[in-house]
């Protein structure tokens, strides 16, 4: 057996015997060929779910069986299991919202504990899991945890929110969800002024607070109709569908991108595709048209090509100087 499985057997044995067993009988039955190796196993047995195993006249008995509610080989996860939970805890801990970093650090802890039965120096192979957050926006402190405490009691809020005209505007609403898009946060709510559901950026939430007013349910369906059948964070129901022609280097990373769960790419030659997005709001999807540079031509709908024409126009106005 390797260690893990040794570690294991060892706690299923003291569980099976509450009275405890001596170095010798846990030895003889576990196949452990020296002291060392028991110790090595002992070591490693209480880091399992925090089993506590203590020494009693020269018996070693674990104290708090009653505590280990499931069976033990499932504490320990698979190799898979620990990759994917840690990989969880690196995204959190790197987020930009202290609450969730805050709340996940004893998971770190764990996972911490647990790396010990996997490889020799655990902080070295988890600092080999990077999540780099860029191009996001602060958010005040407080926005977040008011946020996640309104879902989950089902309560509505009030906050100043700044629209991206600059115009700041008292709102309440009712939170559906906390998106996280692109390295920042956004909350879809039901606006209780709009009688809409809209999309809120953290960053520009101030002065949030509790206020006693009906929380206003949405079903699934709803947000999903409303805010999931058009491109980018601020959807809606769409207006129209673009037609984007791609080529070069553009075409080759957007064919292995989802730009949206209902897009449609034909590929017209080996350097050359054509993906058909539904939007409501052209804002976003103009800025992701722009990033391709010469290498994304809007072929439909014209008020969007138009759109981009304008754009590139006043761009250009930027750089007459000089030229």
């Amino acid at each position: 057996m390797n260690n893990r499985d040794s570690a294991v057997a060892l706690v299923k044995l003291l569980t099976d015997y509450p009275d405890g067993l001596s170095r010798a009988v846990i030895s003889r039955k576990l196949h452990l060929s020296s002291e060392s190796s028991f110790f090595r196993i002992l070591k490693k047995a209480r880091l399992l779910g925090n089993v506590n195993i203590v020494i009693e006249n020269g018996f070693y008995k674990i104290t708090n069986a009653e505590t280990i509610n499931d069976p033990v080989e499932t504490i320990l996860p698979t190799d898979d299991e620990l990759i994917a939970l840690l990989t969880v805890q690196r995204i959190v801990s790197a987020m930009t919202s202290p609450f969730l970093s805050d709340a996940f650090k004893p998971l770190g802890k764990k996972c911490d504990a647990i790396l010990k039965f996997k490889v020799r120096d655990p902080h070295l192979w988890a600092d080999r899991i990077k999540i780099l957050d860029i191009h996001y926006r602060c958010i005040s402190e407080g926005t977040f945890g008011a946020l996640v405490n309104a879902l989950a009691r089902k309560y509505a809020v009030r906050f100043l929110y700044t629209n991206a005209e600059g115009v700041a505007k008292e709102r309440t609403v009712s939170p559906q969800h906390l998106v996280r898009y692109r390295d920042n946060w956004y909350c879809d709510a039901w606006c209780h002024e709009k009688k809409a559901l809209r999309t809120f950026s953290l960053d520009s939430i101030e002065q949030i607070k509790h206020v006693n007013e009906s929380w206003c349910a949405l079903s699934e369906d709803t947000c999903r109709e409303i805010l999931a059948t058009s491109y980018g964070i601020f959807s809606g129901t769409p207006r129209a569908h673009a037609c984007i022609r791609l080529t070069g280097k553009a075409a080759r990373y957007a064919q292995r991108e989802v730009w949206h769960p209902y897009q449609k790419i034909v590929r017209v030659n080996d350097d050359t595709i054509e993906i058909e997005i539904p939007y409501s709001q052209p804002h976003e999807l103009i800025r992701e048209i722009l990033s391709w540079g010469d290498e994304a031509e809007v072929i439909a709908p014209a008020e969007l090509r138009n759109a981009v024409i304008e754009r590139i126009r006043k761009m250009r106005l930027n750089y007459k100087s000089g030229s």
